[in-house]
C-alpha cells in the first residue's frame, strides 16, 4: 500500500525569507508597472529579501503579508 495524503485536510503556515534573488516576468509586478511607472519597466526585480507568509487550507495556498525589500519597489 502506498501512502495517499488526504489534501482537504492539510492545513498550515510557513513563514518564508527568501534573500538575494531576482524576479523575472513576474506578472504582478508587470501589470504594477505598467499601471504605475510608465518608464520604469518591471520585467526584472533584483531584490535583497522578500518575507511573507504562505497559508495552506481548503486545498488553496494563499500568499499573505510579503515584503520585498528592491531598489525598485521599496
Amino acid at each position: 500500500d502506498q501512502y495517499q495524503p488526504v489534501l482537504s485536510s492539510v492545513k498550515g503556515r510557513i513563514q518564508f525569507i527568501l534573500t538575494e534573488g531576482v524576479l523575472k516576468q513576474f506578472t504582478p509586478f508587470q501589470r504594477i508597472g505598467n499601471l504605475l511607472y510608465t518608464k520604469m519597466k518591471l520585467d526584472e526585480v533584483y531584490f535583497s529579501s522578500i518575507e511573507g507568509a504562505l497559508e495552506v487550507r481548503n486545498n488553496q495556498a494563499v500568499v499573505q503579508d510579503v515584503v520585498v525589500k528592491s531598489d525598485k519597489v521599496d
